[in-house]
C-alpha cells in the first residue's frame, strides 16, 4: 500500500509543473482578449472559504502575533531601556503538524512547537534569546532531514535562556556568541558561538560556510561545520544546484557525524517550491567509519494562505543500515503556521 502511494505521489511531483504553463498560456490568451482582469495582485483566494471567515482567520493569527512579541516586550522591560532599542524584536512561534508514513513503521503524526523569544536589551547588540529547541542540541539529521522515517527526533525537555552577542563585521555575515543556561533539574549551563560567511568563488559559484562551537554540561564540547556550494544558472533564475557537505562532532560520544547531499532547487512561482536531493549519512569513531543511511527525496512546499500558512509534502525512499539497507519508502506531510509580526522571520517558498 505504501509502495503504490509513494508512486502516485512521486507522479504528482512530475506533473506539478503543469499549473505554470497553463498559467502561460492564459496569460497570452488574455494579451489578445479585451477582457480585463479585475483580480488584485498577490491576493490569495480560497475558494471555499467565504471573506468573512478569511478575515477572521487573518485577525487571529495577527491577535496571536501581536501577543507573542508583546511577551518579549514584557519581558525586555526588566533588561533594559526600551527607549534606546536600535534592533527589532525577532520572537516567533511556529506551529507544526507533520503527517508521516512508511513502510517500517507505518502512520504518525507529529505535532510539534518551536518558539523564540529573541530580544534586544541594549545598543550594542547584546540579546536575550529564551528558545525551546536550539539547533546545537540537535542531531545532524535532526537538522537537514527531520522527514526520514529513520531520523530520531527527540522532544526538548526543557527551555533554553541565554545572552547572545553579535558583532559587527564587513566580511562575516554573521559573528555571535552567547551564553545561558538549560531550565531543568539540575540546570544545565551552556555556551555557544557561530560565524557565517559567503564567498564569490565565480560568475556562477557561491560558497557558504558556516562554523558553529558549542559546550553543554551534560554532553561536553561540540562543533557542526557546514558548506554549502551552490551554481546559479546563467538561462533560467528559477534553478540553483547545490552541493552539501556536513559534519557534527561531539566530544563525550567521541564521534564524527557526516551528511553528503546533491540538491536541485526549483521555484515554480512565488507560491511553490521543488527541492530534489540525494544524498547519504556516515559516521565515523576512531579508526572506523560506516555509512548509516542514503536517501533519495523530493519535497514540494507550497504557500496556502498569505506568508504563514505552508504545507510541504514529501516522498522519498531510504536505505538504512539498521534495517540492513532494505529499502523503506516514505510520505511525509507537513503543515506550518508561523506566527511573528518581524518581516524577516516570514515564511517563504524558497527551500533553500
Amino acid at each position: 500500500m505504501i509502495r503504490a502511494t509513494l508512486i502516485y505521489f512521486i507522479i504528482f511531483l512530475t506533473v506539478i509543473t503543469a499549473p505554470s504553463v497553463i498559467a502561460e498560456t492564459k496569460t497570452t490568451t488574455a494579451i489578445d482578449s479585451p477582457k480585463e482582469n479585475t483580480e488584485p495582485e498577490n491576493q490569495d483566494s480560497n475558494e471555499y472559504l467565504s471573506p468573512e471567515s478569511l478575515q477572521w482567520v487573518d485577525e487571529k493569527q495577527k491577535k496571536m502575533s501581536s501577543d507573542v512579541v508583546k511577551i518579549g516586550s514584557y519581558i525586555d522591560n526588566f533588561m533594559g531601556d526600551t527607549d534606546t532599542i536600535q534592533d527589532t524584536n525577532k520572537s516567533y512561534l511556529k506551529i507544526y503538524f507533520d503527517l508521516d508514513a512508511s513502510e517500517d513503521d507505518g502512520l504518525e503524526i507529529k505535532p510539534k512547537v518551536r518558539f523564540s523569544l529573541d530580544l534586544p536589551i541594549t545598543k550594542k547588540k547584546l540579546r536575550l534569546v529564551i528558545e525551546s529547541d536550539p539547533d546545537q542540541d540537535r542531531s545532524i539529521e535532526e537538522r537537514n532531514l527531520s522527514q526520514l522515517p529513520s531520523t530520531n527526533q527527540e522532544d526538548s525537555d526543557g527551555l533554553y535562556a541565554s545572552f547572545r552577542y553579535l558583532f559587527d563585521s564587513e566580511k562575516w555575515q554573521r559573528l555571535s556568541f552567547g551564553w545561558g543556561v538549560k531550565a531543568k533539574w539540575p540546570p544545565d549551563p551552556f555556551a555557544r558561538a557561530r560565524a557565517v560567511r559567503l564567498w564569490d568563488l565565480s560568475n556562477h559559484w557561491d560558497m557558504i560556510y558556516s562554523q558553529e562551537i558549542f559546550w553543554f554540561e551534560t554532553k561536553g564540547l561540540g562543533a557542526y561545520t557546514q558548506f554549502d556550494f551552490d551554481r546559479t544558472f546563467e538561462k533560467s533564475e528559477d534553478f540553483l544546484f547545490r552541493f552539501t557537505s556536513a559534519l557534527d562532532w561531539h566530544e563525550r560520544k567521541e564521534q564524527f557525524d557526516l551528511l553528503e547531499q546533491v540538491s536541485l532547487y526549483q521555484d515554480i512561482d512565488d507560491k511553490r517550491a521543488i527541492q530534489y536531493a540525494v544524498g547519504f549519512t556516515g559516521e565515523h569513531r576512531k579508526n572506523h567509519s560506516i555509512i548509516t543511511n542514503y536517501y533519495t527525496k523530493a519535497t514540494y512546499r507550497r504557500r496556502l494562505y498569505k506568508d504563514w500558512f505552508f504545507y510541504e509534502l514529501t516522498p522519498g525512499i531510504e536505505f538504512p543500515r539498521e534495517e540492513d539497507f532494505k529499502i523503506n519508502p516514505f510520505i511525509s506531510l507537513r503543515f506550518e503556521i508561523l506566527f511573528a509580526e518581524d518581516a524577516s522571520r516570514k515564511l517563504t517558498t524558497k527551500l533553500y
